[in-house]
């Protein structure tokens, strides 16, 4: 869904095909990229170890968040 809505505001029906490819190639490679360098730091033994000490909190505080925004979203004035 990230994509398909990033492309619709970059990509119009008039835009070439040849165009249309380079965004895909290009938001392909970044995207690859990215969550390779992620996936290599997080598979590094001490930062598993720093987070796997603080991960309790994180689901904690992210419980909290959820909670919160359904809360607010059932309090919502609906017009």
């Amino acid at each position: 869904m990230f994509f398909l809505a990033l492309f619709t505001q970059m990509i119009e029906p008039g835009t070439p095909p040849p165009v249309q490819s380079l965004y895909g190639a290009t938001m392909v490679s970044l995207e690859f990229g990215w969550f390779a360098v992620v996936s290599v730091l997080i598979s590094q033994e001490g930062i598993k170890k720093r987070f796997f000490r603080i991960s309790h909190w994180l689901e904690r505080l992210t419980g909290v968040v959820l909670m919160g925004l359904g809360i607010r979203l059932a309090f919502a004035d609906r017009h």
